[in-house]
């Protein structure tokens, strides 16, 4: 009898541990891989990258105005982006504002890009980190004759005041814009650097179930998307990983649970629509900015030759 108990036991135990596993992959979605990656870019120099930090942060030492900052930057960053290509920006009311631009081939095949920048009287480290990385990959990209898939690049500048309305008024406005193109050839990466993320981008009650799984800081790039999504999620981290970012952590949310708030991803999530919030670790710290070369090259790839 003892002996039947023992082997009972050792049976729940091996289903236990085997559907602990299978959860564990299902939700994180790991991609094991030793490519060092290629690209054609080699000549990203640091100057770049230390150029737009210092232009951005002397914005900040010119005023201590809210309001003139706000302006400030979004001239800024309208004018970078206008040089590259056609760029266009919107008042949208509210203390919101929008600076978009298409880079790359048309294409029904779309990656967008999307930036949340919080204007405060003092600079943050991770938007300004940020926005210089996506300022030179939109400067690399825009020298392509041809590229796989069409980059869809927005900035929403936006003041800390009734933030999360802001939020969930800028998701709502890319959801209309996202009925045009078709949700099975297109991508959206949510960036909301210096924000309680991932908190503050989904506000579900579920999170306390799934701290154990949460993506890691010392990951280069985080990534955190629906579990309807994971197949997509499985093919962007692959295709990162053979571009050379093979420390990509990520969490598939189950978003089917009752009593979940109003926040920005829930907007695309209850449309069907694939976007996933993008946490960009490895651009911190980055003094020599080599990382952010590297996550560069790697957007740059992605997007020139698809996946």
């Amino acid at each position: 009898m003892s002996n039947w108990m023992f082997r009972r036991a050792t049976d729940i135990l091996l289903a236990l541990i085997v559907m602990v596993v299978l959860l564990w992959y299902i939700l994180t979605q790991p991609v094991f891989s030793f490519s060092l990656g290629a690209s054609a870019l080699d000549n990203i120099e640091k100057q770049a990258f230390v150029q737009s930090r210092q232009e951005l942060l002397s914005i900040y030492a010119s005023t201590d105005n809210v309001s003139d900052i706000f302006d400030a930057t979004s001239d800024f960053l309208f004018d970078r982006l206008s040089k590259l290509g056609v760029a266009e920006q919107l008042d949208r009311g509210g203390g919101q504002r929008v600076i978009k631009m298409s880079l790359g081939t048309a294409s029904e095949n779309k990656l967008l890009i999307t930036l949340h920048y919080v204007v405060l009287d003092h600079p943050l480290t991770e938007p300004l980190t940020a926005t210089t990385a996506l300022l030179e990959l939109a400067s690399q990209l825009s020298t392509k004759k041809e590229t796989a898939l069409q980059l869809e690049l927005s900035i929403f500048l936006h003041r800390a005041d009734d933030l999360l309305d802001s939020l969930i008024n800028a998701s709502l406005y890319q959801v209309e814009q996202m009925e045009q193109y078709n949700p099975e050839t297109s991508t959206i990466l949510l960036l909301m650097p210096g924000m309680n993320t991932p908190y503050a981008a989904y506000m579900g009650g579920q999170w306390r179930y799934l701290n154990l799984l949460m993506p890691s800081s010392r990951s280069e790039l985080a990534l955190y998307g629906r579990l309807d999504d994971t197949k997509s999620l499985r093919k962007l981290k692959k295709a990162l990983n053979q571009q050379g970012l093979n420390s990509i952590a990520s969490l598939s949310i189950p978003v089917h649970l009752p009593g979940v708030q109003p926040s920005p991803l829930k907007q695309y999530w209850d449309r069907g629509l694939p976007a996933f919030l993008m946490q960009t670790h490895m651009l911190l710290h980055d003094q020599d900015y080599r990382q952010h070369a590297r996550f560069v090259k790697a957007f740059n790839a992605l997007v020139e030759t698809g996946y």
